[in-house]
C-alpha cells in the first residue's frame, strides 16, 4: 500500500498562510495530538475544531501518513469537499484525500494554496460534521484539523480570527494577532500650540478665525496586509460628525489615500472611486454628518510592488471645514467638537463589520473685550474703533446683542479681513460702555479709536495693541469627557480697558476779564442813550 505523508513543513506553512483573520483562518487546519491553550485576548471568544483528515504520525517525527477523510465527516459530503478543493490552482488533480494532501504538502506556492483551501473548508463547514467544541473539550486526536473562531462579532469593536496553528505533536497555543484597526482624528493649525505637537501642524486642538478655512484628517491605522489579504473584500467607513460651529466645506474638498509601506519604501494610492455622502445623501438613521466608504480596501492595494505580510497600510481621509457664528467662544476651552469612529470588516467569513471607540477633536476661537470709561471710570457709550491685524488689515463684523437693559451685551462676530474701513469695520461701544469682538485666532492686533465719545478726546494716537498668544492648546479628560483647553501666555491681553479725557471751557488769564469788558459796554450803552435824548430837545427848541 501507498505511504502518503503530510509533511510538517506543509502544515506550517499552512498556519503561517491562515493566521489571525477570522472564522476564515478561523479556519486553519492543523495536525493534532495535542493539548489546545486558548486565548484570553480578544476576551471572551468561543472556539471549535473540525476534523478533515485522520492518519498515523510517522514514528519519531511530526509527519502523518496513511492519511484518509476523518471519520467526523459523512460519506456522502467527502466528494463535494474534493470537488470544490480542485478548483483550487496546486490542488488540481487530487482524486483522494491522500493526494490532496500530497498536493497541499508539495505545492509551489503553499501560503497560497493554504489560504484557498481553508476558506473553501470555512465556507463549506456544513459539510464537515459535528465539531469539537474546545472550551468543553480542548484536546485533539491526531489528524488535520479546521480551527474556527465562532464569536458573532458583528457591530463591534472586535475581530474574529485565529493567529498560530502548529504541527500536533506537541501543545498548541492560540495567539491571535490584533488584526482590527485604528482611527485617528486631527485638525490642522498654523501655529504648532497643540501638545499632541508629533505631526508639525496637525494635532487634535485648534485655534482660527470664524470662516476661515481649514482641514480635518482621518486616519485609519494599525492595519498590515497580513490582516487583510484573507478577506474577499475589506471595507472601510470612516463616519464623520460636527457640531453646530462647524461648516463643512463640500464633498468637492475631499480626498482620500492609502499609503502602502514595505520595508521603508511608502507607495501612495489614490481613491478616486470612495463613496461620499453628506447631510441629505445620509439616508439612514444616523447623527453622521459624512461618510466615506471604500468597498474594498484590498483590491485597491493588492497588486501593489513589494507587497509582504508586514506592509502597513494606512488610509487618509481630508476635508475642508470652518468655524462659523454658531461657534462657541471662549479664551479658555475650546468645545466646538468633531468626531469620527471606523467601520471595518471584522470576519472574512462573512460581510459583517464591526466599530472603533469614538475619537474627537476640538476648535476654537478668541474673544475681545474692549471696556471705555473716562479717568473716574464712567463708562462711556459712543466711542468708534477699527481692529486691524499685523498686516494692517481691517476686521469686519457682523453685529448682534444678547440679553436686555442693563445686561445687555452688544458682540461683533467677526466676517473676515478687508484692505480698507468700511461700514462693517465699525466697533462702537454700548450704553455700558462695552464692545465684544468674538471669533479671531490668537496673534497681535491694533485697536484704534476713530470717533470718541462726545465732549472727550481721542487719547494720543488712539491705538491700542492687543496680544492673543497660547501657550499651548490641548485635549484634556475631565469627568469623562473631552473637550479642548488653552492656556493664554502672560503677556496676552484680550480684554483692554481705553480711557478718555474730557473737552474743558477755561476761562483765560494774563488779560482784563470778561467783568471789565461787560462793564465798559454799559456805560457805553448808557452814554449813547444821553445823547440821544439830549440832541432831540435842543432840535425841538
Amino acid at each position: 500500500m501507498k505511504t502518503n505523508k503530510l509533511l510538517a513543513a506543509g502544515a506550517l506553512a499552512l498556519s503561517m498562510a491562515m493566521t489571525p483573520v477570522a472564522s476564515l483562518l478561523n479556519a486553519m487546519p492543523v495536525f493534532a495530538d495535542a493539548t489546545v491553550t486558548l486565548p484570553t485576548e480578544p476576551a471572551n471568544h468561543s472556539y471549535v475544531a473540525y476534523k478533515i483528515f485522520k492518519g498515523s504520525v510517522v514514528p519519531d517525527s511530526t509527519d502523518l501518513t496513511q492519511i484518509e477523510w476523518a471519520d467526523e465527516i459523512p460519506e456522502e459530503n467527502r466528494s463535494k469537499l474534493l470537488e470544490k478543493a480542485v478548483e483550487i490552482k496546486g490542488l488540481d488533480g487530487a482524486t483522494s484525500a491522500s493526494t490532496l494532501a500530497d498536493k497541499l504538502a508539495t505545492a509551489n506556492n503553499k501560503d497560497s494554496v493554504a489560504r484557498q483551501f481553508a476558506k473553501v473548508l470555512d465556507d463549506n463547514k456544513s459539510l464537515l460534521g459535528t465539531p469539537q467544541d474546545l472550551s468543553q473539550n480542548n484536546k485533539l486526536a491526531t489528524g488535520y484539523w479546521l480551527l474556527v473562531d465562532t464569536t458573532n462579532v458583528s457591530g463591534l469593536n472586535d475581530y474574529a480570527g485565529l493567529s498560530i496553528l502548529q504541527v500536533a505533536t506537541k501543545d498548541i497555543t492560540i495567539a491571535p494577532k490584533n488584526n482590527k484597526p485604528g482611527v485617528d482624528k486631527e485638525v490642522q493649525d498654523n501655529d504648532n500650540k497643540d501638545t499632541k505637537d508629533t505631526n508639525g501642524d496637525w494635532g487634535y486642538t485648534a485655534d482660527m478665525d470664524l470662516h476661515k478655512s481649514f482641514k480635518f484628517r482621518l486616519t485609519a491605522n494599525s492595519l498590515t496586509w497580513y490582516n487583510i489579504k484573507n478577506y474577499d473584500a475589506y471595507k472601510l467607513v470612516f463616519h464623520d460628525t460636527w457640531s453646530d460651529g462647524i461648516t463643512y466645506g463640500g464633498d468637492d474638498t475631499v480626498s482620500v489615500n492609502a499609503v502602502v509601506t514595505t520595508n521603508g519604501t511608502s507607495t501612495t494610492i489614490p481613491i478616486k472611486d470612495a463613496i461620499i455622502k453628506s447631510g441629505d445623501q445620509i439616508t439612514e438613521d444616523t447623527t453622521d454628518k459624512l461618510q466615506v466608504t471604500i468597498a474594498d480596501l484590498k483590491a485597491k492595494i493588492e497588486n501593489v510592488d513589494g507587497l509582504s505580510d508586514n506592509s502597513t497600510i494606512v488610509v487618509t481621509v481630508e476635508y475642508s471645514a470652518s468655524l462659523n457664528e454658531n461657534a462657541i467662544i471662549s479664551n479658555t476651552e475650546f468645545t466646538n467638537k468633531n468626531e469620527v469612529y471606523l467601520e471595518y470588516s471584522n470576519n472574512p467569513s462573512t460581510s459583517g463589520t464591526g466599530k472603533t471607540e469614538h475619537h474627537d477633536v476640538f476648535v476654537g476661537s478668541y474673544e475681545i473685550q474692549v471696556t471705555k470709561e473716562d479717568k473716574d471710570h464712567e463708562k462711556l457709550e459712543g466711542a468708534q474703533f477699527v481692529l486691524k491685524n499685523s498686516d494692517q488689515q481691517f476686521a469686519e463684523f457682523n453685529v448682534t446683542t444678547t440679553g436686555e437693559g442693563e445686561n445687555v451685551k452688544t458682540i461683533y462676530k467677526f466676517a473676515g479681513w478687508v484692505q480698507s474701513q468700511t461700514e462693517k469695520t465699525k466697533l462702537v461701544t454700548d450704553k455700558n460702555g462695552l464692545l465684544f469682538v468674538d471669533g479671531v485666532d490668537e496673534g497681535v492686533y491694533t485697536l484704534k479709536e476713530t470717533v470718541a465719545p462726545s465732549g472727550y478726546t481721542i487719547p494720543g494716537n488712539g491705538e491700542t495693541t492687543i496680544t492673543i498668544n497660547a501657550d499651548r492648546h490641548e485635549k484634556v479628560t475631565v469627568e469623562s469627557q473631552n473637550k479642548g483647553v488653552v492656556t493664554l501666555d502672560e503677556n496676552s491681553n484680550p480684554a483692554v480697558t481705553v480711557e478718555n479725557s474730557k473737552i474743558s471751557n477755561l476761562p483765560e488769564t494774563g488779560g482784563m476779564g470778561t467783568t471789565v469788558i461787560y462793564g465798559v459796554g454799559a456805560v457805553m450803552v448808557a452814554g449813547a442813550a444821553v445823547f440821544y435824548v439830549t440832541n432831540k430837545r435842543t432840535r425841538k427848541d
